[in-house]
């Protein structure tokens, strides 16, 4: 089952390709609760927009408070997709808080290539930060596994990727690596802070 979901913004209107385990609740049709009941449909599009109008309302109450996105392994995958919708909305406060600091623990793959180049958009444009953890040999930030010939352009395009900084924790030999693909050098980590510093992406 593939699902298709459309972002318009400001920034683009893209359709992108999300795993349907993970964009599905954050994106679907509201749903029925208890028999005869069903979620409101006239004020939120889907569960993303209740959230998004929620800490709308949060924000402009308490001011001064800086949003920081986090989850582990699906919560981790959901945590990614909420962060690029927050760095894609027109609220105004939520505006204000960009980049959107997402920290995901664990989480699986949930988007294409379009998606990715959608995201590395958002993060030149100092929209959003995404330090990503994983330990090494973690099945879950493996998934959802895909068996395609990558040799051919369009079934490229129906592989999920990864996106944002990848902080890989290994056993106490080798100690920790990041990566980042778009970015050769110039990485650097100071713990004592929690500053990410390569090049120009901080996350702080």
């Amino acid at each position: 089952m593939k699902s298709y979901h459309r972002f318009s913004s400001h920034t683009f209107a893209r359709t992108f390709l999300l795993s349907p385990i993970f964009s599905e609740y954050l994106y679907g049709m509201p749903k029925r609760l208890s028999k005869g009941t069903f979620m409101d449909k006239t004020r939120f599009r889907n569960k993303c927009d209740e959230i998004l109008s929620h800490i709308e309302d949060l924000l402009e109450a308490f001011p001064g408070y800086t949003l920081y996105v986090t989850g582990h392994s699906l919560g981790g995958a959901l945590a990614s997709l909420f962060s690029f919708s927050a760095a894609c909305c027109d609220l105004p406060h939520i505006k204000r808080q960009h980049p959107i600091r997402c920290i995901g623990i664990a989480s699986p793959k949930v988007g294409n290539e379009d998606f990715r180049a959608a995201f590395e958009l958002l993060e030149e444009q100092n929209k959003i930060r995404y330090l990503r953890i994983v330990n090494d040999k973690d099945l879950i930030p493996m998934m959802p596994e895909q068996h395609l010939p990558l040799t051919k352009p369009l079934l490229r395009k129906q592989v999920y990727r990864h996106v944002g900084i990848e902080l890989k924790l290994y056993n106490h030999s080798k100690g920790v690596r990041l990566s980042y693909r778009r970015l050769k050098d110039g990485l650097a980590l100071a713990s004592q802070d929690l500053v990410l510093t390569t090049g120009k992406y901080v996350f702080a």
